[in-house]
């Protein structure tokens, strides 16, 4: 945001409680490393459906904003979508999310006025790779649906598992054996590149990804893509 897209000012809204105060927060501390000047926190109770409140505080701010960026999951996130559109900010300022406030299960919700959100996530169903088209085309297969990010996870979870299990030939019992193949796992993901880092915490890309309407249906269209993203995400160096 602040590096390739110049955004200097925005608002973070995020939900109020530990997870969504560590997103925040998160987010908060590179985007100022990485360039950006001021940012207004607006916090929104877990489970909001009324965001009228959190919605009125960005208008009264938004002649001094560059962009708003959500940080939102749950009930509220779609609301917050909707009211988006409804209180007239569509259009007016760019709004940018965490993958989870236009996650797929959201996007009938939602409808068109999702279009043109930009998120940032480690995994998309339209993911243009033969290791993803795969992935969804089993899915499909077996469930009726597009698999989302939280079936991703699951996929990651099993295969590490797996994997590190074909290693030691089964031999579970071995525990320091067992956990050393796993440290040392490695394999192409639906989701792309995956591996654990020296601390033992997932390292995965993360894309950049719009909604786009494509033969009639909202989806998470890939539009680029950060490598190798681990726990110490460090901004890129500027010239």
């Amino acid at each position: 945001m602040a590096a390739k897209l110049g955004h200097k000012r925005i608002a973070v809204v995020a939900l109020d409680y530990v997870a969504g105060h560590e997103q925040a927060d998160g987010f908060i501390k590179t985007f100022m490393e990485s360039g950006g000047q001021s940012v207004e926190k607006v916090l929104m109770p877990l489970g909001a459906m009324d965001v009228a409140p959190y919605i009125t505080r960005i208008q009264g701010k938004a002649g001094e904003l560059d962009a708003v960026v959500a940080i939102l999951w749950g009930p509220g996130a779609p609301q917050f979508l909707k009211a988006w559109q409804e209180y007239g900010l569509k259009g007016k300022l760019p709004l940018l999310a965490l993958g989870e406030t236009v996650s797929e299960t959201y996007l009938k919700t939602i409808g068109d006025g999702a279009l043109g959100v930009v998120s940032w996530f480690s995994y998309s169903p339209v993911l243009d790779t033969a290791e993803n088209k795969r992935f969804v085309q089993a899915f499909n297969k077996k469930f009726r649906k597009d698999p989302v990010y939280n079936n991703h996870l699951g996929y990651l979870a099993a295969r590490a598992g797996g994997e590190a299990l074909k290693a030691v030939s089964g031999n579970i019992e071995e525990q320091g054996r067992f956990l050393e193949a796993l440290r040392r796992v490695r394999f192409e993901a639906p989701g792309g590149a995956f591996r654990f880092d020296d601390k033992q915490n997932a390292v995965i890309p993360t894309y950049i990804r719009r909604v786009d309407k494509v033969g009639g249906k909202l989806q998470n269209s890939v539009i680029d893509a950060v490598q190798d993203v681990d726990q110490f995400w460090k901004p890129p160096k500027r010239s």
